[in-house]
């Protein structure tokens, strides 16, 4: 790709982990690939399998409220059994270190070969989860930042409260009798989808129909109509008078430096220019206060 595109700023590389969208997910990788690479990298994979296996029972049929209870109600909000969980079965914790490898070598391997086709000056960007789910799906934000440019934290709002949702009913599923509340709590704790507590049961968690506003959008769309509409002003411009209104007429809202704006007349100095007091009108435009630049260009005046 980048020997055809030469000219691409840069790659976006979306989903380079163990997608932890539903619980099974969050149990990958134990197939023959996995095993082999287990074996190279220098891990028990056999071990990683007994512990792994051994917690995925667990929450397959051998859960109680007494399970769930300390993680709930203690003050440490579980974090005290989270290590004994993990001194308990050191092999999880290999587990996750292993998938953690796995997604760094992939993506160093992507750097590498962008490299060796010459475009060491594109950047790229891997797309992820945000935590804590960037622990099981192998997304370590400290080895995979020495070879991107950024890292693009996914900000799905809706997605986050449904894989609540997804878990805890494949759960209470396999464990009839569960409290439904100590269950959700110990979700909303363990994953930290909520600034407050969170619902009380795993039924509050779900996607809403298109005829049910949330409680969110009714207090989003009260403050809304409360507030007055902006209008859109004028953009003011040091440029020249004649190059910059073409350019208001003709490119108002194009950044693009393949759309020309207008013929600039006059000196064949090049200019820089700052436009200001463009505010946000009907979703369009700019943020009030954001300022564009503009220059000459092979005798066009151009957003950049």
């Amino acid at each position: 790709m980048v020997r055809h595109y030469p000219d691409l700023d840069g790659l976006r590389f979306d989903w380079p982990e163990y997608p932890p969208y539903f619980l099974d997910s969050v149990f990958l990788d134990f197939s023959d690939h996995a095993r082999r690479a287990a074996h190279r990298m220098g891990y028990d994979f056999e071990a990683m399998q007994r512990d792994v296996g051994g917690l995925y029972d667990k929450l397959h049929g051998g859960l109680t409220d007494a399970d769930l209870r300390p993680w709930v109600e203690d003050g440490d909000q579980g974090r005290y059994h989270l290590l004994r969980l993990m001194s308990d079965n050191p092999g999880v914790g290999d587990w996750l270190r292993f998938k953690a490898e796995l997604v760094e070598e992939m993506l160093a391997g992507f750097r590498r070969v962008m490299n060796e086709e010459g475009a060491s000056a594109m950047e790229m960007l891997p797309n992820a989860f945000p935590p804590p789910w960037t622990i099981p799906s192998g997304m370590d934000f400290r080895r995979v930042a020495r070879f991107s440019s950024a890292i693009s934290c996914k900000l799905y709002t809706m997605h986050w409260p449904m894989m609540l949702r997804f878990y805890g009913d494949q759960i209470a599923a396999a464990n009839p009798g569960l409290d439904n509340r100590l269950l959700t709590k110990f979700l909303v704790r363990a994953l930290d989808i909520a600034d407050d507590t969170g619902f009380d049961r795993l039924e509050d968690y779900s996607y809403p129909d298109p005829t049910r506003r949330t409680r969110w959008a009714t207090r989003r769309w009260r403050a809304r109509s409360a507030k007055p509409k902006p209008t859109r002003a004028r953009r003011r411009s040091t440029c020249s008078p004649t190059a910059t209104d073409r350019w208001r007429t003709s490119a108002a809202v194009s950044r693009s430096p393949s759309a020309p704006a207008s013929t600039a007349t006059g000196s064949t100095a090049t200019p820089t220019c700052t436009t200001t007091s463009w505010r946000r009108s009907g979703g369009r435009g700019l943020r009030s206060g954001s300022a564009w630049r503009i220059r000459r260009l092979d005798g066009v005046c151009q957003s950049v």
